[in-house]
């Protein structure tokens, strides 16, 4: 992007209008400059758009690889995980503890001792920890604010409805 930045062209735009309510400048020089400058804007805002369009289609891509990559990684650990059991009931059925050669060690242990839960309901009250947690029902606020209400301490900042850019792109 060349040029003035969208600010001062926003500037100048603002300062024109200002001139042409104050009566500062001929009226056809005034609608002369006010065409110049609004020339400057649409091209302005039409690189603007570009660029960030072209930068949520890159972030776009970005996360369908991280995803295709995801899918390839599941898809990795899986089968590590299955020649790894693969070979584990070889050497425990062919009772063969170690192999080492030039390349590699593997041998046969024993993983310690982990706790697996059918059913937490036959767990004594002994070995349970009550945890607690507060979430905000941001639905419950919003209905209260729609409602001309302030919340419990009328401490809510509602927020409004915020302006954003729509964009299509031509064909």
């Amino acid at each position: 992007m060349s040029g003035k930045p969208l600010y001062k062209i926003t500037a100048e735009y603002e300062n024109l209008l200002w001139m042409m309510e104050e009566n500062e400048l001929p009226e056809q020089e005034l609608i002369t400059l006010l065409e110049e400058v609004a020339d400057q804007f649409d091209k302005k805002a039409t690189n603007i758009t570009g660029l960030f369009l072209n930068m949520e289609a890159e972030s776009k891509n970005i996360k369908e690889a991280e995803a295709k990559m995801k899918k390839r990684r599941d898809s990795l650990d899986r089968k590590s995980k299955s020649l790894r059991e693969y070979l584990l009931n070889s050497m425990i059925m062919l009772e063969i503890q170690k192999v080492k050669t030039d390349q590699f060690h593997a041998k046969i242990r024993n993983n310690p001792v982990s706790v697996g839960l059918v059913s937490e309901e036959m767990i004594p009250d002994s070995f349970k920890e009550t945890v607690e947690s507060v979430r905000i029902d941001k639905m419950a606020i919003k209905a209260s604010i729609q409602d001309g209400g302030r919340g419990a301490r009328g401490d809510i900042t509602p927020v409004t409805e915020a302006p954003c850019i729509l964009t299509k792109k031509h064909q």
